[in-house]
C-alpha cells in the first residue's frame, strides 16, 4: 500500500518510511543471529501448541497465540520468555501476540518523535498535530507520550489514560474517512465544542 502523503511505521517503529523519511535501524550480525536462532527455537515450540503461529519479520519475530487454548498459554509464554532471555532479546506484549525485538527497543514510542521531528522540519518549524489510536499493551507508552500537540484514542478495552475511546477498528476507519473528507475545511462552531461525554466516543454526536 502506497498512499501519497503518508508516513508508514511498521514492526513496532523499527521500520518507518514516507514523505522523505526512511528509518530502519541497522542490525549487527550478532543481533541478526540471535533473531534467527530465536525463530528456529520458537518454530519447535509452536509445533507443540495447536493454534500458535510464528511470523519472521526480519527485524523481529512474532508469536501469534490467538487460537491457542487458554490452558496452554502460561506454558507457551514461559517457553517464549526463556527463548528471549537465552538470545538476549526483548519481548513486547501485543493483542494475542508476543514480539521478540532487538534489546533496548522501546517499541512504538521510539517512532513518534522521529516522525514528529521530520514533519516539523517539513512544516517549517511548526509541530504537527498527532492523532494516535492504539489497541494493545505496546501502545500504552506512546499514548502517554503524545502530549498537548495531539489526541489519543484507546481502541477496545478500557479508555485508561487516553483522551478518547472507540469500540473497535471499524470506528477508527470511520474517523479517518471523516478526517479525509474534511481536510482543508475551517472548523465550525458546532464541531469545536465538546463536553466530557464526547471523550467516550469521538464518533458520536453531530
Amino acid at each position: 500500500m502506497q498512499i501519497p502523503g503518508v508516513v508508514y511505521g511498521g514492526c513496532h517503529g523499527l521500520d518507518i518510511k514516507g514523505l522523505g523519511l526512511e528509518f530502519r535501524p541497522p542490525l549487527t550480525p550478532s543481533v541478526q543471529r540471535h533473531l534467527e536462532r530465536a525463530a528456529e527455537m520458537l518454530e519447535a515450540v509452536v509445533s507443540d501448541f495447536r493454534g500458535a503461529d510464528l511470523e519472521r519479520k526480519g527485524l523481529a519475530v512474532s508469536l501469534h497465540y490467538r487460537r491457542v487454548v487458554s490452558s496452554g498459554l502460561e506454558t507457551l509464554f514461559k517457553l517464549t520468555k526463556e527463548v528471549a532471555a537465552q538470545e538476549g532479546l526483548a519481548i513486547l506484549l501485543g493483542v494475542k501476540v508476543w514480539d521478540l525485538v532487538p534489546p533496548g527497543h522501546r517499541g512504538k514510542s521510539n517512532a513518534l518523535p522521529l516522525i514528529r521531528d521530520h514533519l516539523t522540519k517539513r512544516l517549517n518549524g511548526r509541530p504537527p498535530f498527532a492523532i494516535y489510536a492504539g489497541d494493545d499493551a505496546t501502545d500504552a507508552e506512546t499514548l502517554r507520550s503524545v502530549g498537548d500537540r495531539g489526541i489519543t484514542i484507546q481502541v477496545g478495552g478500557k479508555r485508561g489514560t487516553a483522551d478518547y475511546h472507540l469500540r473497535g477498528v471499524p470506528e477508527v476507519h470511520a474517523i479517518l474517512r471523516w478526517i479525509e473528507g474534511h481536510r482543508g475545511l475551517k472548523p465550525s462552531h458546532s464541531t469545536t465544542s465538546g463536553g466530557r461525554g464526547a471523550k467516550d466516543n469521538p464518533s458520536d454526536g453531530g
